[in-house]
């Protein structure tokens, strides 16, 4: 009794190493268009990682911005919003580049802080391509009783 099987299409007796090298990038290209280009994400900027630390008195927000001077990047605070902006210039290059997993020219993070801030103690400083935030917490914002008249 014959059996039918699925017939496959016929392997290559040997595969070259440019050949897998353009299968992969293939692949690649093929999953990365599926999502988009990585700064048409979100708005035309990518989303930069950073951690937010709750301390006694104070937030500290660590943005990572790698690439970035600090001209490039730009702190907002807006009521509890802490908001991080990084743009740098097109980097011009010589020859076609072929891949690349490096950031991009746009970062934004958005932190929002669990409770109101002194927006006039915020300091930043940026240290091997992390951006630390430093933002005290405001004492007025604390817990109050209301009377109920």
């Amino acid at each position: 009794m014959n059996r039918l099987l699925p017939r496959s299409p016929p392997l290559p007796a040997r595969l070259t190493t440019p050949d897998l090298f353009e299968d992969f990038d293939r692949l690649r290209s093929q999953l990365w268009d599926t999502f988009g280009e990585p700064e048409q994400r979100v708005g035309g900027w990518l989303p930069a990682l950073g951690d937010l630390e709750e301390k006694d008195d104070e937030f500290v927000v660590n943005v990572e911005v790698p690439g970035f001077d600090r001209d490039d990047i730009r702190v907002e605070v807006e009521g509890r919003r802490l908001i991080v902006h990084a743009e740098r210039d097109e980097e011009q290059r010589e020859g076609t580049v072929r891949s690349s997993t490096r950031t991009g020219r746009h970062l934004h993070h958005e932190t929002l802080l669990p409770s109101e801030v002194d927006e006039d103690g915020i300091e930043a400083c940026l240290d091997r391509g992390v951006l630390r935030v430093r933002v005290p917490e405001t004492q007025e914002a604390s817990r109050r009783q209301i009377e109920i008249g």
